[in-house]
């Protein structure tokens, strides 16, 4: 009898705390979304590698215009050694 008086409470607890937590709704950090970053807009500069990637007026221009350098990479444009340079802004 004192087995079943103990199993019988046990259930009811373990069934009164899973209503609960039910009850309470998203956890407090699900409450809000995640910030939203910057978006971001790109634009991709090639010259071909025997030019000279960039003159300082381009590069004066581009900033003017809010644009970052933000990477540079080698390819080939028309079979011919080229640099491509990414730049990236936030979107407007």
């Amino acid at each position: 009898m004192k087995r079943a008086c103990v199993l019988a409470v046990s259930v009811g607890v373990a069934v009164g705390l899973l209503v609960a937590s039910l009850g309470r709704g998203p956890a407090s950090a699900q409450d809000k979304p995640a910030p939203a970053g910057p978006r971001w807009e790109y634009k991709v500069v090639t010259k071909a590698a025997l030019v000279l990637p960039a003159d300082e007026a381009e590069l004066n221009r581009l900033g003017d215009e809010g644009w970052e350098l933000a990477a540079v990479g080698a390819r080939t444009k028309d079979g011919q050694p080229a640099a491509s340079f990414v730049f990236k802004r936030p979107k407007r």
